[in-house]
């Protein structure tokens, strides 16, 4: 994705709450198989094995559709990103999926600490007034991938970008 598209995938998220950002993101974490993302689902599925042991979230069927949405949203056909979107919005927002969205959010957060709120991420940028606070979501994003994000996790560090700008942002400003 470039620039323009990041941009778009921001605008077609933004007006999401956090339920559904929190359930955004933990089914896409779900989703991804890479051995980072792996490691924090390690950190993740105990502790929602112990709140909520019979959670749908943690089915083979769940583990399924997170994969099929990965593969939807990443999907370089507008139209497919776009329906998968809705259908993430749609069909994820519950419960079982917005409390590990939570704990995902966490350890992310806990990773990517510097890099979100350093010196000269965009954070740092924003608070000199190098870029309006609308910008900030698609400059986390644009920083990330010039620190060597794979484009795949786009939509995964967009639905984290705007929880950044919900969560933390009030707490920093």
């Amino acid at each position: 994705m470039q620039t323009v598209e990041i941009k778009e995938l921001i605008e077609q998220l933004k007006g999401l709450n956090e339920r559904e950002l929190y359930s955004g993101l933990a089914v896409l974490s779900s989703g991804y198989k890479a051995d980072w993302i792996k490691n924090i689902q390690c950190e993740v599925v105990p502790r929602v094995k112990k709140s909520s042991p019979n959670s749908p979230y943690l089915t083979e069927e769940s583990k399924k559709a997170c994969r099929d949405i990965v593969a939807r949203v990443t999907n370089p056909d507008k139209d497919v990103r776009g329906r998968a979107l809705e259908e993430l919005k749609t069909n994820f927002v519950t419960d079982y999926y917005v409390e590990p969205g939570k704990l995902f959010f966490e350890q992310f957060r806990k990773i990517f600490k510097e890099v979100i709120f350093g010196r000269e991420s965009p954070y740092g940028r924003f608070k000199k007034g190098l870029i309006e606070q609308s910008d900030l979501p698609s400059a986390m994003v644009d920083d990330l991938l010039m620190r060597g994000l794979a484009k795949v996790y786009i939509p995964l560090w967009a639905y984290f970008a705007l929880l950044i700008i919900k969560t933390d942002l009030k707490v920093h400003l």
